[in-house]
């Protein structure tokens, strides 16, 4: 379920601030979202819910688990319940080729990530 892309900065970091207070050691907390390292993703797809706030990209939502006292911060990027119509990428190695295989690179990222974090087993 997607839920952190909804929520103003401060109630995301009371969101992961309660769930490493109330997780037992060991414990996981998995949070869901958009990924906006796919294009389509980050310049369409997370718009047409007029309710998602920013897209968060992955490193950053690894980074604030992490700063907020999670031992480890997993990103897995996910490919689940959504179809995308991506080209076949050009052969060759000329200028053209390259470039239109990068950007075709950037829309096949998978359309969605989780962040895992994992509470300090102590």
């Amino acid at each position: 379920m997607h839920l952190v892309e909804h929520l103003p900065y401060e109630v995301a970091i009371a969101l992961i601030d309660e769930s490493l207070r109330v997780l037992r050691p060991g414990g996981s907390l998995i949070l869901e979202t958009p990924n906006p390292e796919n294009l389509m993703v980050g310049a369409h797809w997370f718009y047409l819910d007029p309710t998602h706030r920013n897209p968060i990209p992955p490193a950053s939502l690894a980074w604030l688990v992490k700063q907020r006292g999670f031992q480890e911060a997993r990103i897995e990027r996910l490919t689940y319940g959504r179809e995308m119509d991506v080209p076949t990428p050009l052969e060759g190695d000329d200028a053209t080729s390259n470039v239109v295989n990068f950007l075709l690179k950037q829309v096949s990222f998978p359309a969605d990530y989780a962040i895992v974090g994992r509470k300090a087993a102590i």
